[in-house]
């Protein structure tokens, strides 16, 4: 895994982290004894459907030149469709529940890929100028 990537993964955990952090404040389900659990319980479940959704489509891309607007943005959101459908099914599976609220659904849609890009767009805009610079360097010692 390049460090690139490997910031990209850290960043669309800690964004999914917060998103469940903030929701449950939102909605009152944060334990005060151990809030950190309370998160970690919850969002374990999306952040591990997210890891292996995410590399099967292709939201993940290694190479640094593939740094893209398709493979940033477009490619989360047809992995984050995907993993909010499987997860809350294994969340309904995990908490016993048997009936999945489609308020819930959609507001994990929604606000977690809101989340997701909130993160994943400035870093798309400083890869493009890191890479812009780059590319303009190796221009310049060409012509030296």
């Amino acid at each position: 895994m390049k460090s690139k990537q490997f910031v990209l993964i850290a960043g669309d955990l800690i964004a999914l982290l917060l998103f469940v952090f903030i929701g449950q404040i939102q909605h009152g389900l944060l334990d005060d004894a151990n809030p950190l659990l309370n998160v970690l319980n919850t969002a374990w479940i999306f952040a591990l459907v997210w890891l292996i959704v995410g590399w099967f489509v292709g939201a993940f891309p290694s190479d640094e030149m593939a740094f893209t607007r398709r493979n940033l943005i477009d490619k989360s959101l047809n992995a984050w469709l995907i993993t909010t459908l499987i997860g809350v099914v294994i969340r309904a599976f995990w908490i016993d529940s048997a009936v999945i609220f489609r308020s819930f659904a959609i507001a994990t849609v929604v606000f977690g890929l809101l989340f997701l890009w909130a993160w994943r767009i400035p870093f798309l805009l400083w890869q493009r100028r890191v890479v812009g610079r780059a590319e303009s360097s190796q221009l310049e010692s060409a012509r030296a």
